[in-house]
């Protein structure tokens, strides 16, 4: 089935809101599940553990629920095919005026160069302005 499903790119602020068991995010989630097949990267997956990390008192409970959802999702690596994909997209945003965080130009280079355009997110100014990446967000 999931070769009939849109492929779209679940950003750390969304990972975070499904572990927070956020209703509004699940729902949202919930319903595009229907017609995506979810990804994320390990850069995502490295943001999420350092909150983790950050905020220690909730570190087992959390740590056991990420790697549950995960089961769930492709974790795509970042390689060198994401790296060139980022610096493309950093020299296109930095030529235009309109920069963004330095992961954001990771994630988004990964997804792009795995074939996924559309992300899901709950920053839309973070990737709004790439070309080629569609955004959703929850």
């Amino acid at each position: 089935m999931e070769g009939c499903l849109v492929r779209a790119f679940l950003d750390a602020s969304v990972l975070i809101n499904l572990l927070k068991s956020d209703t509004q995010t699940e729902g949202k989630v919930g319903q595009l599940e229907k017609s995506f097949s979810f990804y994320t990267s390990s850069i995502n997956v490295y943001e999420v553990f350092k909150g983790f990390y950050m905020h220690e008192k909730h570190l087992e409970i959390f740590s056991s629920k990420f790697d549950i959802l995960l089961r769930n999702i492709t974790v795509l690596p970042f390689d060198s095919e994401c790296a060139k994909k980022a610096a493309e997209i950093y020299s296109a945003l930095r030529k235009k005026g309109k920069p963004i965080g330095e992961p954001d130009y990771m994630i988004a280079g990964c997804a792009l160069s795995n074939g996924v355009n559309t992300i899901i997110t709950g920053n839309k100014k973070h990737f709004e302005h790439i070309k080629g990446l569609k955004v959703i967000v929850c």
